[in-house]
């Protein structure tokens, strides 16, 4: 497939042979914060959102989010939010347009889009693939105050997905965060272990 300028509205010019999104897009509520937006994600996990919302189920919209850098974030938004990634499966390869990322931040220039996110009534989980070297402070920082406007607001609790290649990376994450949050607020401790 040649390289293309997507854009939600030069979907219909995309030749047929090409899955694009049909569903509609609700970038107010969208059901997931991915923290990590690289490669990995949109090839993987992105798709299978995409395949959630194909099949009608319209929860699992995106709001992916670039640690640091905001080249990546800056190129899919001018896309709105759309990519190809190539498919091989059991009837040969072809191309899909995923449409499952509905909205973008960088953590570090707009962090209050992130914890908006986090907080956001509509979202269940949030998924990280941020580093295979280990969580920082910050990120454990990023992730608590996101939960405490949760907790704020009465929300109910939601799924940490750690997908980073990192032995044990659940109870690494879940280690930090309690270090983190055990010196910061006890109230908001104790709501995230009843989670």
């Amino acid at each position: 497939m040649s390289e293309l300028q997507l854009s939600r509205g030069m979907l219909a010019q995309i030749p047929a042979s090409v899955k694009t999104p049909a569903y509609a897009i609700h970038p107010a509520a969208t059901g997931v914060v991915h923290l990590g937006l690289g490669a990995f994600h949109r090839a993987h996990q992105a798709m299978v959102f995409d395949q959630l919302l194909r099949e009608g189920d319209s929860r699992w919209g995106i709001h992916g989010v670039g640690m640091t850098q905001p080249g990546l974030v800056n190129k899919l938004r001018a896309q709105d939010g759309l990519y190809s990634v190539r498919v091989a499966g059991a009837t040969g390869v072809e191309w899909q347009v995923p449409g499952a990322l509905w909205q973008t931040s960088v953590a570090t220039t707009e962090r209050q889009n992130v914890l908006n996110a986090i907080a956001a009534k509509s979202t269940r989980w949030i998924t990280l693939t941020v580093t295979e070297k280990g969580y920082t402070p910050a990120l454990a920082q990023l992730l608590i105050d996101g939960l405490r406007l949760r907790h704020a607001a009465a929300l109910p609790g939601l799924t940490l997905a750690s997908c980073d290649n990192l032995q044990g990376n659940g109870h690494k994450l879940q280690a930090l965060m309690h270090a983190t949050a055990t010196t910061q607020d006890t109230a908001l401790m104790q709501w995230m272990d009843a989670q």
